[in-house]
């Protein structure tokens, strides 16, 4: 049996992964090698979440000794041998298009992704348990519905209803973003959302934008100290990735070529100057444009898989998804193949009011499902706010005293509110 190498906070932070882990792979099925290489190759871009659960993995592997692990994967590996797979385009150091075909396309794929799950599951198993000192820190979920998006009120009170409480925002909500994300107008001076508790990394707080509306923003020392996204700020990067992404030939093999430069080209020159050394970020957008479905094209999409994203990669405290105006698709333009479309129509672009409501609402309420699928979040506090409605959905955990909750709150006090609860330990 060969020694685990436990991770702990030094190896999460290290600048390479242990050397031990490749020979861990090499006693894996083939079929795992290429995800399992995948993390090490981008070690250096990983969140420190994502790097956390990669060690519990390899811990647990390297306990097993070699009869165990032969046990544990003898299901797949036989799997593997009826899928007649071609071993010389399999590509074992990446996950290729090429890959993802061959396993797609054999007879036995629903059966080899239940197994390779199940080989997941009985390794992390046998990891040693990672326990944080002290309680957890409570995590919120804001869903922003900017003043311009005149969202229908029954539409917005049937999506919420089956959870939540339903609050009128007395005095309007314009300034309840700017509140609760600058600690400002909070007589309880708990601070603004992105106040640390326990984790002052930038992945443990995320702000996702649409934007395109007339909206305040997080100030540049906060942005500095936080995970910020703006669709609209994104838009060289942007632009010059979809230029790049339509260059990819109908062809497979030179598809994964196309889409590997695209992974490690340095797209610095076009992002933010606030990005400036984020790595992680930067290729964390890469990675969004490449499979978050719309997320090129469409600022609520963008905003919806973001921080589904942000919630599945880095498990974050605090995540702020505000939505926003989308144009109206031009006649005669290609969005379904991602064309630009300033390119392609001459037209002037016209705001989409009545569409982008309707898309945000149903988004935003996406958002709260995505967190719902893992365990951090089952207790959680998400508040959905429309500002045109000035109305706000509130959503407590399980458990919490809710019958002196008001039906009626200003701006501030439902800023205090939340901040008071996520402070409580």
């Amino acid at each position: 049996m060969s020694k685990p190498t436990q991770m702990n906070h030094e190896d999460v932070q290290a600048a390479e992964p242990p050397r031990e882990w490749q020979r861990t792979i090499s006693r894996m099925p083939f079929t795992m090698r290429p995800a399992l290489n995948r993390e090490l190759s981008e070690w250096g871009v990983l969140f420190p979440f994502e790097r956390k659960m990669v060690g519990s993995f390899f811990d647990g592997a390297d306990s097993l000794s070699a009869v165990e692990l032969q046990t544990l994967t003898a299901n797949l590996r036989s799997i593997e041998t009826k899928m007649n797979i071609d071993r010389s385009s399999f590509n074992e150091n990446a996950e290729t298009l090429e890959n993802s075909s061959q396993l797609a396309r054999s007879a036995y794929y629903s059966a080899w992704r239940t197994q390779v799950q199940s080989v997941f599951r009985a390794i992390e198993a046998h990891a040693p348990a990672y326990s944080q000192p002290g309680p957890q820190p409570r995590r919120v979920v804001l869903l922003l519905l900017p003043q311009d998006l005149p969202v229908a009120p029954q539409t917005f009170s049937d999506i919420w209803k089956p959870v939540g409480s339903a609050v009128h925002i007395i005095g309007g909500a314009e300034n309840l973003c700017d509140c609760l994300m600058s600690g400002r107008q909070d007589p309880s001076g708990n601070g603004s959302l992105f106040s640390g508790q326990s984790d002052n990394h930038p992945s443990s707080y995320w702000f996702i934008d649409a934007g395109h509306c007339q909206a305040s923003a997080p100030s540049t020392a906060t942005i500095n100290a936080i995970s910020s996204l703006s669709f609209t700020e994104l838009k060289p990067f942007k632009d010059r990735f979809l230029a790049e992404l339509n260059t990819i030939p109908r062809d497979m093999s030179e598809a994964d070529k196309t889409i590997t430069v695209l992974r490690q080209t340095d797209w610095t020159q076009w992002c933010p100057v606030a990005w400036k050394g984020q790595r992680r970020l930067q290729r964390f957008v890469v990675d969004l444009f490449l499979t978050g479905n719309g997320s090129l094209i469409f600022p609520n999409s963008f905003v919806e898989w973001g921080a589904s994203e942000a919630f599945r990669r880095a498990r974050p405290q605090v995540v702020v998804a505000r939505f926003g105006m989308r144009y109206k698709p031009k006649p005669f333009s290609s969005i379904a193949i991602f064309e630009d479309q300033d390119k392609v129509s001459t037209l002037p672009d016209q705001d989409d009011p009545t569409g982008s409501a309707a898309d945000a609402v149903i988004l935003a309420k996406y958002v709260w499902l995505a967190a719902q699928r893992f365990s951090e979040y089952k207790e959680a506090l998400c508040l959905c706010v429309s500002e045109h409605l000035n109305q706000g959905w509130l959503v407590l955990p399980q458990g919490t005293e809710r019958r002196d909750l008001p039906g009626q709150l200003s701006a501030e006090e439902l800023v205090h509110l939340v901040t008071t609860w996520r402070q409580r330990q």
